[in-house]
């Protein structure tokens, strides 16, 4: 009989937990609700959409990764002073069967920012591509103003 009890009031108890996280007594709801939104905009960005930003120096790696359902593009670059942020990896355009994408981030604020040393002006972005949208592409490459990295799908 005890045993009966203790198991009907957990269950009772555990029913009635997924009322209270909903509710206005739970104090994780206090400072309102977190909701996490995964953005798409910049996976749809092409070269022709207006950006205020401008390519980035140079390119000094390029690393394509596979992952499932397409590849993940790395990329490091030097800028040509410090303070340029939120890179990108924007399409250029397609054609015979290569992928081109620009380096691209937005300018910093001051007039005259420090050049400071290269470690202090490398920037990292990445990029997924899904299997989709590779296609039949061979060839990943990524530009810079002075230069560009190309990466070629091995032959199996």
């Amino acid at each position: 009989m005890r045993v009966l009890f203790t198991a009907l009031a957990a269950s009772l108890v555990l029913a009635g937990c997924s009322q209270v996280s909903q509710s206005r007594v739970n104090p994780l709801n206090w400072f309102g609700r977190q909701d996490s939104d995964v953005s798409s905009d910049r996976a749809d960005q092409t070269i022709n959409e207006s950006r205020d930003d401008v390519l980035i120096s140079q390119i000094i790696s390029l690393d394509v990764a596979p992952h499932p359902g397409g590849v993940l593009i790395t990329a490091k670059a030097i800028a040509a002073t410090e303070g340029f942020y939120d890179t990108a990896l924007i399409l250029r355009g397609q054609e015979d069967r290569r992928l081109i994408y620009e380096f691209r981030a937005k300018a910093p604020p001051s007039v005259n920012p420090p050049v400071g040393t290269p470690v202090t002006r490398e920037l990292i972005t990445g990029r997924f591509i899904s299997t989709q949208d590779l296609n039949n592409a061979e060839q990943i490459t990524v530009i810079a103003q002075q230069n560009q990295r190309s990466v070629t799908r091995a032959e199996n």
